[in-house]
C-alpha cells in the first residue's frame, strides 16, 4: 500500500542516513521504524494489563515477571502478535 505522510527534514534526514549506511531503501527504514513502535506499544500495553492483572490477583512481583517474561518468548516465537 501506498500512502504519503510529512516528515520533517531534519527526520528525514536522518532517516536517508540510516537507510545509507543499512544499505536499505528509504521506505524499508520507515516500515522497520513504524513496526518497532507498533510493537512497542503491544509490549507495553501487555506489560501494563499483566501488572492490573497481578494486583487484582495478588501475584508476587517475580510470578508477574515471570509471566511477562513469558509473553515476551512468546512474542519473539511467534510473529502473529
Amino acid at each position: 500500500m501506498r500512502t504519503s505522510c510529512y516528515l520533517p527534514t531534519n527526520l528525514c534526514d536522518d532517516v536517508k542516513q540510516v537507510a545509507e549506511q543499512d544499505g536499505k531503501s528509504f521506505s524499508a527504514v520507515i516500515q522497520e521504524a513504524v513496526r518497532y513502535y507498533l510493537d512497542e506499544g503491544r509490549r507495553r500495553r501487555a506489560g501494563e494489563a499483566l501488572a492490573r492483572a497481578a494486583e487484582q490477583d495478588n501475584l508476587s512481583a517475580a510470578e508477574a515477571a515471570e509471566a511477562l517474561r513469558a509473553i515476551e518468548e512468546w512474542r519473539h516465537d511467534d510473529d502473529r502478535f
